[in-house]
């Protein structure tokens, strides 16, 4: 997890995956198997659960299209 920014409130799962350069905003919480791409942004709020994998420069403001998808 090189350049990681993870906000002190946040709480995130030694087996989570997180790339370099994502920011972990404030009271998110990152479970177990969880990947996250390189790049990405979760704002502040966020839950994953896992398992599950997002993309590089995946941003939390935004929301699925569909309701089938992860909304994160």
């Amino acid at each position: 997890m090189s350049d990681v920014q993870i906000h002190p409130t946040a709480i995130v799962d030694p087996g989570a995956e997180i790339g370099a350069g994502t920011i972990v905003g404030p009271y998110c919480v990152i479970g177990p198997d969880v990947v996250l791409g390189q790049n990405c942004w979760l704002q502040h709020h966020v839950t994953l659960c896992g398992p599950m994998k997002a993309g590089a420069k995946t941003d939390s403001t935004r929301t699925a299209p569909s309701a089938n998808k992860h909304r994160i």
